[in-house]
Protein backbone atom coordinates (compact mmCIF):
# COMPACT_ATOMS: atom_id res chain seq x y z
CA UNK A 1 0.00 0.00 0.00
CA UNK A 2 2.59 2.59 1.03
CA UNK A 3 4.42 1.32 -2.30
CA UNK A 4 1.34 2.56 -4.30
CA UNK A 5 1.16 5.91 -2.33
CA UNK A 6 4.65 6.69 -3.59
CA UNK A 7 4.02 5.85 -6.89
CA UNK A 8 0.75 7.93 -7.44
CA UNK A 9 2.76 10.79 -5.68
CA UNK A 10 5.70 10.67 -8.38
CA UNK A 11 2.77 10.18 -11.45
CA UNK A 12 1.60 13.57 -10.00
CA UNK A 13 4.49 15.76 -9.83
CA UNK A 14 5.63 14.22 -13.18
CA UNK A 15 2.06 15.13 -14.53
CA UNK A 16 2.53 19.18 -12.79
CA UNK A 17 5.96 19.44 -14.52
CA UNK A 18 4.79 18.26 -18.03
CA UNK A 19 1.90 20.83 -17.57
CA UNK A 20 3.93 23.64 -16.77
CA UNK A 21 6.70 22.84 -19.54
CA UNK A 22 3.89 22.86 -22.33
CA UNK A 23 2.61 26.22 -20.74
CA UNK A 24 6.29 27.68 -20.58
CA UNK A 25 6.34 26.08 -24.37
CA UNK A 26 3.04 27.94 -25.53
CA UNK A 27 3.97 31.33 -23.72
CA UNK A 28 7.55 31.00 -25.71
CA UNK A 29 6.12 30.72 -28.62
CA UNK A 30 3.72 33.75 -28.47
CA UNK A 31 5.71 36.22 -28.02
CA UNK A 32 8.90 35.07 -29.88
CA UNK A 33 6.10 35.45 -33.01
CA UNK A 34 7.41 38.59 -34.81
CA UNK A 35 4.75 41.02 -34.74
CA UNK A 36 3.25 42.63 -38.28
CA UNK A 37 4.46 46.44 -38.13
CA UNK A 38 7.37 45.88 -35.90
CA UNK A 39 10.93 45.63 -37.41
CA UNK A 40 12.35 41.89 -37.16
CA UNK A 41 16.03 41.42 -37.03
CA UNK A 42 16.30 40.49 -40.93
CA UNK A 43 14.75 43.80 -41.75
CA UNK A 44 17.73 45.56 -40.01
CA UNK A 45 20.00 42.81 -41.19
CA UNK A 46 18.70 43.17 -44.82
CA UNK A 47 19.45 47.00 -44.34
CA UNK A 48 22.90 46.50 -43.47
CA UNK A 49 23.45 44.09 -46.45
CA UNK A 50 22.36 46.81 -48.96
CA UNK A 51 23.83 50.05 -47.21
CA UNK A 52 26.89 48.35 -45.52
CA UNK A 53 27.50 52.35 -44.80
CA UNK A 54 25.18 52.38 -42.07
CA UNK A 55 26.62 49.82 -40.09
CA UNK A 56 27.37 51.28 -36.30
CA UNK A 57 25.42 54.26 -37.34
CA UNK A 58 22.36 55.93 -36.15
CA UNK A 59 20.27 54.54 -39.18
CA UNK A 60 21.10 50.99 -38.21
CA UNK A 61 17.91 50.96 -35.71
CA UNK A 62 14.55 50.04 -35.38
CA UNK A 63 14.18 54.17 -36.04
CA UNK A 64 15.28 53.36 -39.87
CA UNK A 65 11.27 52.73 -40.64
CA UNK A 66 9.66 53.59 -37.17
CA UNK A 67 7.91 56.89 -35.70
CA UNK A 68 8.94 57.24 -32.47
CA UNK A 69 5.66 55.58 -31.36
CA UNK A 70 6.33 52.04 -32.32
CA UNK A 71 4.82 49.96 -33.74
CA UNK A 72 3.71 52.96 -35.98
CA UNK A 73 5.73 53.14 -39.23
CA UNK A 74 7.16 56.11 -40.66
CA UNK A 75 7.10 57.33 -44.34
CA UNK A 76 10.18 55.14 -45.33
CA UNK A 77 9.00 52.17 -43.69
CA UNK A 78 6.09 52.26 -44.98
CA UNK A 79 7.20 52.07 -48.37
CA UNK A 80 9.30 49.50 -47.65
CA UNK A 81 6.60 47.49 -46.06
CA UNK A 82 4.31 48.08 -48.68
CA UNK A 83 6.79 47.20 -51.87
CA UNK A 84 7.23 43.80 -50.32
CA UNK A 85 9.38 43.75 -46.75
CA UNK A 86 12.32 42.05 -47.98
CA UNK A 87 15.82 43.04 -49.54
CA UNK A 88 14.73 44.01 -53.11
CA UNK A 89 11.96 46.59 -51.57
CA UNK A 90 14.75 48.85 -50.42
CA UNK A 91 16.43 48.80 -53.87
CA UNK A 92 12.66 49.68 -55.44
CA UNK A 93 11.96 52.59 -53.50
CA UNK A 94 15.70 54.16 -53.41
CA UNK A 95 14.83 56.54 -55.66
CA UNK A 96 11.25 57.75 -53.80
CA UNK A 97 11.51 60.55 -51.39
CA UNK A 98 9.40 59.18 -48.59
CA UNK A 99 9.56 62.00 -46.25
CA UNK A 100 9.23 64.78 -48.40
CA UNK A 101 12.65 67.08 -47.70
CA UNK A 102 13.48 67.13 -51.24
CA UNK A 103 16.11 64.40 -50.83
CA UNK A 104 15.90 60.75 -52.50
CA UNK A 105 15.90 58.06 -50.05
CA UNK A 106 19.14 56.76 -50.98
CA UNK A 107 20.49 60.34 -51.21
CA UNK A 108 19.73 60.22 -47.22
CA UNK A 109 21.02 56.62 -46.66
CA UNK A 110 24.24 57.31 -48.22
CA UNK A 111 24.46 60.90 -45.91
CA UNK A 112 23.47 58.73 -43.11
CA UNK A 113 20.60 60.98 -42.31
CA UNK A 114 16.72 59.32 -42.29
CA UNK A 115 14.68 59.14 -44.99
CA UNK A 116 11.20 58.45 -43.47
CA UNK A 117 12.01 61.49 -41.06
CA UNK A 118 11.28 65.22 -42.96
CA UNK A 119 13.72 66.96 -40.17
CA UNK A 120 16.76 64.81 -40.77
CA UNK A 121 18.09 65.50 -44.34
CA UNK A 122 22.20 65.80 -45.43
CA UNK A 123 23.70 69.39 -45.47
CA UNK A 124 23.14 72.05 -48.04
CA UNK A 125 26.09 73.62 -49.61
CA UNK A 126 25.55 77.03 -49.70
CA UNK A 127 27.58 78.46 -53.35
CA UNK A 128 30.18 80.91 -52.70
CA UNK A 129 29.55 84.72 -54.27
CA UNK A 130 26.05 83.10 -54.74
CA UNK A 131 22.75 84.80 -52.81
CA UNK A 132 20.50 82.71 -51.51
CA UNK A 133 16.69 83.24 -52.22
CA UNK A 134 15.12 84.38 -49.14
CA UNK A 135 11.85 82.77 -50.13
CA UNK A 136 13.70 78.80 -49.61
CA UNK A 137 14.09 77.93 -45.87
CA UNK A 138 17.33 77.19 -45.03
CA UNK A 139 17.77 74.72 -41.52
CA UNK A 140 19.33 76.38 -38.60
CA UNK A 141 20.43 73.07 -37.68
CA UNK A 142 21.11 70.51 -40.63
CA UNK A 143 21.97 67.41 -39.12
CA UNK A 144 25.74 66.28 -39.83
CA UNK A 145 26.50 62.91 -41.07
CA UNK A 146 28.84 60.89 -38.35
CA UNK A 147 31.04 59.24 -41.34
CA UNK A 148 32.34 59.73 -45.22
CA UNK A 149 29.00 59.91 -47.27
CA UNK A 150 29.38 57.79 -50.41
CA UNK A 151 28.90 59.64 -53.35
CA UNK A 152 25.26 58.62 -55.31
CA UNK A 153 26.77 59.47 -58.59
CA UNK A 154 30.20 60.52 -60.68
CA UNK A 155 28.26 62.95 -62.70
CA UNK A 156 29.63 66.97 -62.17
CA UNK A 157 28.10 68.65 -59.61
CA UNK A 158 24.78 71.06 -60.21
CA UNK A 159 24.09 73.96 -59.19
CA UNK A 160 21.11 74.78 -57.89
CA UNK A 161 21.04 78.60 -57.19
CA UNK A 162 19.26 80.23 -60.13
CA UNK A 163 21.55 82.12 -62.76
CA UNK A 164 20.12 85.31 -64.44
CA UNK A 165 22.57 85.25 -66.65
CA UNK A 166 21.73 84.80 -70.79
CA UNK A 167 23.47 83.50 -74.44
CA UNK A 168 22.92 85.76 -77.31
CA UNK A 169 24.51 84.75 -80.43
CA UNK A 170 25.29 87.37 -83.01
CA UNK A 171 26.30 87.54 -86.64
CA UNK A 172 28.37 89.78 -88.60
CA UNK A 173 26.30 89.28 -91.77
CA UNK A 174 22.37 88.46 -90.92
CA UNK A 175 22.40 86.13 -94.18
CA UNK A 176 25.40 84.45 -96.71
CA UNK A 177 25.35 83.74 -100.41
CA UNK A 178 26.55 79.81 -100.83
CA UNK A 179 30.30 79.98 -100.32
CA UNK A 180 30.12 83.55 -98.23
CA UNK A 181 30.96 83.73 -94.77
CA UNK A 182 29.65 84.90 -91.94
CA UNK A 183 31.41 85.50 -88.09
CA UNK A 184 29.43 84.49 -85.32
CA UNK A 185 30.00 85.71 -82.35
CA UNK A 186 28.64 84.26 -78.53
CA UNK A 187 28.02 86.68 -76.07
CA UNK A 188 27.66 85.75 -72.02
CA UNK A 189 25.33 88.67 -71.22
CA UNK A 190 24.52 89.78 -67.23
CA UNK A 191 27.07 88.31 -65.67
CA UNK A 192 26.75 88.53 -61.96
CA UNK A 193 28.89 90.05 -59.23
CA UNK A 194 31.85 87.57 -58.51
CA UNK A 195 31.93 86.93 -62.38
CA UNK A 196 32.21 83.24 -63.96
CA UNK A 197 35.30 81.12 -63.37
CA UNK A 198 34.22 78.74 -66.34
CA UNK A 199 31.42 78.10 -68.75
CA UNK A 200 30.70 74.89 -71.72
CA UNK A 201 29.25 76.05 -75.06
CA UNK A 202 27.41 72.92 -76.86
CA UNK A 203 27.40 74.35 -80.13
CA UNK A 204 24.87 72.93 -82.95
CA UNK A 205 24.28 73.84 -86.62
CA UNK A 206 23.10 72.04 -89.95
CA UNK A 207 26.38 70.64 -91.31
CA UNK A 208 24.54 70.03 -94.50
CA UNK A 209 23.75 73.59 -94.81
CA UNK A 210 27.03 75.39 -92.83
CA UNK A 211 30.42 74.42 -92.75
CA UNK A 212 32.40 76.00 -88.85
CA UNK A 213 35.87 76.70 -88.76
CA UNK A 214 38.16 79.37 -86.59
CA UNK A 215 36.81 78.74 -83.40
CA UNK A 216 38.91 81.56 -81.37
CA UNK A 217 37.89 82.38 -77.66
CA UNK A 218 38.22 86.27 -76.51
CA UNK A 219 39.72 87.48 -73.62
CA UNK A 220 36.34 87.90 -71.53
CA UNK A 221 37.65 85.14 -68.61
CA UNK A 222 40.79 87.08 -68.86
CA UNK A 223 44.38 86.91 -70.14
CA UNK A 224 45.41 83.84 -71.65
CA UNK A 225 42.38 81.96 -70.77
CA UNK A 226 42.32 78.47 -71.24
CA UNK A 227 40.74 76.76 -73.59
CA UNK A 228 39.41 73.48 -75.41
CA UNK A 229 37.64 72.99 -78.45
CA UNK A 230 36.27 69.26 -79.10
CA UNK A 231 35.00 69.39 -82.88
CA UNK A 232 32.86 71.02 -84.81
CA UNK A 233 32.03 66.67 -86.11
CA UNK A 234 28.16 65.75 -87.07
CA UNK A 235 26.60 69.75 -86.59
CA UNK A 236 28.18 70.58 -83.34
CA UNK A 237 31.36 71.19 -81.43
CA UNK A 238 31.92 72.31 -77.67
CA UNK A 239 34.11 74.91 -76.47
CA UNK A 240 35.32 75.00 -72.77
CA UNK A 241 36.94 78.07 -71.58
CA UNK A 242 38.42 79.03 -67.85
CA UNK A 243 40.49 81.83 -66.61
CA UNK A 244 43.75 81.09 -66.03
CA UNK A 245 45.20 82.18 -62.76
CA UNK A 246 42.23 82.93 -61.11
CA UNK A 247 41.02 85.46 -63.55
CA UNK A 248 36.67 85.39 -64.29
CA UNK A 249 34.54 86.21 -66.96
CA UNK A 250 33.28 89.66 -64.71
CA UNK A 251 31.31 91.73 -67.65
CA UNK A 252 29.29 90.57 -70.22
CA UNK A 253 30.77 90.31 -74.33
CA UNK A 254 32.02 88.03 -76.48
CA UNK A 255 32.96 84.75 -75.22
CA UNK A 256 34.25 83.05 -78.33
CA UNK A 257 33.89 83.67 -82.04
CA UNK A 258 33.79 81.45 -85.37
CA UNK A 259 33.02 81.33 -89.27
CA UNK A 260 29.92 79.69 -90.28
CA UNK A 261 30.47 79.14 -94.39
CA UNK A 262 27.57 78.70 -96.65
CA UNK A 263 27.42 75.50 -98.82
CA UNK A 264 23.91 75.48 -99.87
CA UNK A 265 20.53 77.44 -100.37
CA UNK A 266 18.65 76.95 -96.87
CA UNK A 267 18.73 78.60 -93.60
CA UNK A 268 20.27 77.09 -90.75
CA UNK A 269 20.12 77.62 -86.88
CA UNK A 270 22.95 78.36 -84.40
CA UNK A 271 22.71 77.73 -80.78
CA UNK A 272 24.89 77.09 -77.98
CA UNK A 273 23.57 75.38 -75.07
CA UNK A 274 25.73 76.65 -72.16
CA UNK A 275 26.49 76.04 -68.42
CA UNK A 276 28.97 78.04 -66.36
CA UNK A 277 30.55 78.16 -62.89
CA UNK A 278 31.41 80.87 -60.35
CA UNK A 279 34.67 78.55 -59.19
CA UNK A 280 32.69 76.04 -56.71
CA UNK A 281 33.13 73.07 -58.55
CA UNK A 282 29.69 73.39 -59.88
CA UNK A 283 27.94 73.77 -63.37
CA UNK A 284 24.45 75.88 -63.60
CA UNK A 285 22.63 76.18 -67.07
CA UNK A 286 21.84 79.64 -68.76
CA UNK A 287 19.23 80.22 -71.49
CA UNK A 288 20.49 80.68 -75.09
CA UNK A 289 18.76 82.55 -77.68
CA UNK A 290 19.59 80.67 -80.99
CA UNK A 291 20.65 82.51 -84.04
CA UNK A 292 19.39 81.65 -87.86
CA UNK A 293 21.68 82.24 -90.86
CA UNK A 294 19.82 82.35 -94.13
CA UNK A 295 22.18 80.96 -96.69
CA UNK A 296 20.90 82.10 -100.41
CA UNK A 297 22.10 81.81 -103.99
CA UNK A 298 25.01 82.94 -105.29
CA UNK A 299 23.13 84.90 -108.47
CA UNK A 300 20.06 86.37 -108.68
CA UNK A 301 16.78 85.86 -110.95
CA UNK A 302 15.16 88.38 -113.50
CA UNK A 303 11.69 87.26 -114.05
CA UNK A 304 8.15 88.43 -116.09
CA UNK A 305 6.19 88.24 -118.70
CA UNK A 306 6.00 89.43 -122.17
CA UNK A 307 3.68 88.83 -124.77
CA UNK A 308 3.73 88.29 -128.61
CA UNK A 309 2.15 85.91 -131.09
CA UNK A 310 5.58 84.55 -131.80
CA UNK A 311 8.17 83.02 -129.51
CA UNK A 312 10.09 85.57 -127.63
CA UNK A 313 13.41 85.70 -126.10
CA UNK A 314 14.67 87.86 -123.45
CA UNK A 315 18.33 88.63 -122.42
CA UNK A 316 20.27 89.98 -120.42
CA UNK A 317 23.26 92.58 -121.68
CA UNK A 318 26.23 93.58 -119.79
CA UNK A 319 27.42 97.16 -119.55
CA UNK A 320 29.75 96.46 -122.07
CA UNK A 321 26.89 95.11 -124.23
CA UNK A 322 28.30 91.58 -124.12
CA UNK A 323 24.95 89.13 -123.76
CA UNK A 324 25.16 87.60 -120.07
CA UNK A 325 22.49 85.31 -121.08
CA UNK A 326 19.15 84.53 -122.28
CA UNK A 327 15.87 82.28 -122.18
CA UNK A 328 12.65 81.99 -124.26
CA UNK A 329 9.97 82.91 -122.68
CA UNK A 330 7.03 80.23 -122.11
CA UNK A 331 4.33 79.94 -123.97
CA UNK A 332 1.80 81.80 -121.43
CA UNK A 333 4.79 84.92 -121.69
CA UNK A 334 6.32 83.69 -118.59
CA UNK A 335 9.95 83.94 -118.06
CA UNK A 336 12.47 83.25 -115.20
CA UNK A 337 16.36 84.28 -115.92
CA UNK A 338 19.21 83.37 -113.48
CA UNK A 339 22.25 85.66 -113.55
CA UNK A 340 24.67 87.33 -111.11
CA UNK A 341 24.09 90.48 -109.21
CA UNK A 342 24.72 93.72 -111.02
CA UNK A 343 22.60 96.02 -113.40
CA UNK A 344 22.06 94.60 -116.79
CA UNK A 345 20.10 95.94 -119.77
CA UNK A 346 17.42 93.73 -120.70
CA UNK A 347 16.04 92.70 -124.63
CA UNK A 348 12.61 91.04 -125.28
CA UNK A 349 12.67 90.33 -129.17
CA UNK A 350 10.35 88.23 -131.23
CA UNK A 351 10.74 87.94 -135.49
CA UNK A 352 8.55 90.77 -137.09
CA UNK A 353 7.96 92.85 -133.77
CA UNK A 354 9.35 95.77 -132.27
CA UNK A 355 11.36 94.99 -129.29
CA UNK A 356 10.83 95.99 -125.90
CA UNK A 357 13.86 97.14 -123.44
CA UNK A 358 15.02 98.30 -120.22
CA UNK A 359 17.41 98.57 -117.22
CA UNK A 360 17.16 96.39 -114.29
CA UNK A 361 19.40 95.54 -111.21
CA UNK A 362 20.07 92.24 -109.85
CA UNK A 363 20.81 91.19 -106.54
CA UNK A 364 21.92 87.50 -104.64
CA UNK A 365 18.96 85.68 -103.84
CA UNK A 366 16.28 88.24 -104.82
CA UNK A 367 14.36 88.37 -107.42
CA UNK A 368 14.07 91.49 -109.80
CA UNK A 369 10.18 91.56 -111.66
CA UNK A 370 10.00 93.49 -114.27
CA UNK A 371 6.09 94.61 -115.41
CA UNK A 372 4.43 92.49 -118.10
CA UNK A 373 4.35 94.04 -121.59
CA UNK A 374 2.77 93.34 -124.86
CA UNK A 375 5.17 93.41 -128.53
CA UNK A 376 4.00 95.34 -131.41
CA UNK A 377 3.86 93.86 -134.49
CA UNK A 378 4.80 94.98 -137.61
CA UNK A 379 8.48 95.09 -137.98
CA UNK A 380 9.26 92.62 -140.73
CA UNK A 381 12.91 93.98 -141.63
CA UNK A 382 13.69 94.62 -138.09
CA UNK A 383 14.91 98.20 -138.72
CA UNK A 384 13.21 99.41 -135.24
CA UNK A 385 10.37 100.94 -137.47
CA UNK A 386 6.88 99.64 -138.65
CA UNK A 387 6.59 101.34 -142.14
CA UNK A 388 5.59 101.20 -145.69
CA UNK A 389 8.59 98.37 -146.56
CA UNK A 390 7.10 95.95 -144.03
CA UNK A 391 3.98 96.27 -146.22
CA UNK A 392 5.95 95.53 -149.00
CA UNK A 393 7.41 92.41 -147.46
CA UNK A 394 3.98 91.36 -147.46
CA UNK A 395 3.10 91.98 -151.03
CA UNK A 396 6.09 90.20 -151.99
CA UNK A 397 5.69 86.90 -150.13
CA UNK A 398 1.67 87.36 -150.27
CA UNK A 399 0.12 83.87 -149.84
CA UNK A 400 3.65 82.37 -149.36
CA UNK A 401 5.18 80.42 -145.77
CA UNK A 402 8.15 82.39 -145.65
CA UNK A 403 9.56 84.32 -144.30
CA UNK A 404 8.42 83.74 -140.83
CA UNK A 405 9.10 87.67 -139.61
CA UNK A 406 6.31 88.43 -142.17
CA UNK A 407 3.86 85.93 -140.55
CA UNK A 408 2.36 88.34 -137.86
CA UNK A 409 0.00 86.14 -136.78
CA UNK A 410 1.79 82.59 -137.07
CA UNK A 411 -1.36 80.82 -138.75
CA UNK A 412 1.63 79.58 -141.64
CA UNK A 413 0.45 82.38 -144.37
CA UNK A 414 1.24 85.42 -145.39
CA UNK A 415 -2.05 87.35 -146.24
CA UNK A 416 -3.83 90.83 -145.60
CA UNK A 417 -4.72 89.34 -141.95
CA UNK A 418 -0.66 90.03 -141.27
CA UNK A 419 -1.62 93.35 -142.55
CA UNK A 420 -4.14 94.16 -141.07
CA UNK A 421 -2.17 93.54 -137.69
CA UNK A 422 1.09 95.82 -139.05
CA UNK A 423 -1.67 98.74 -140.06
CA UNK A 424 -2.93 98.89 -136.37
CA UNK A 425 1.19 99.78 -135.42
CA UNK A 426 1.79 101.15 -138.24
CA UNK A 427 4.52 104.06 -138.04
CA UNK A 428 5.39 103.15 -134.58
CA UNK A 429 9.21 103.30 -134.05
CA UNK A 430 12.29 102.56 -131.38
CA UNK A 431 12.06 100.15 -128.58
CA UNK A 432 9.20 99.86 -126.07
CA UNK A 433 10.56 101.32 -122.68
CA UNK A 434 10.09 98.48 -120.30
CA UNK A 435 10.48 98.30 -116.50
Amino acid sequence: MKKQKKLWEALNRMAVSFTGALALLIVMAVFSKPQSGLAAPGDLGSAAAKYPNIVGTTLQACDLCHTASIPSLNPYGAAYKANGRNSAAFGLIENLDSDGDGFKNIQEISSLTFPGNPASFPAIPTPTNTAVPTSTPVPTNPPVATSTSIPVSTSTPVATVPVSAFITIGLTSPSVIVGGTSTVAVNLNNIPTGGFASAEFTCTFNPTLVEISSITATNLFGTDPVTVVNGPQNGSFIVAIAGSNGNKAATGGAAFTFSAKGLQVGQSAIDCQTRVSVGNQSLATISSTPANLPITSAQGIFAGKVLANKPVTVTLYNLDNSAAGSVIVNVDGTFSLSASAGTYTAVASAPGYLKAQGSFTITNGNTTTSQTISLHAGDIDGNDVIDQFDALTIGINYNAVTPAAADLNNDSVINVLDLEILAGNYRQSGALAWQ
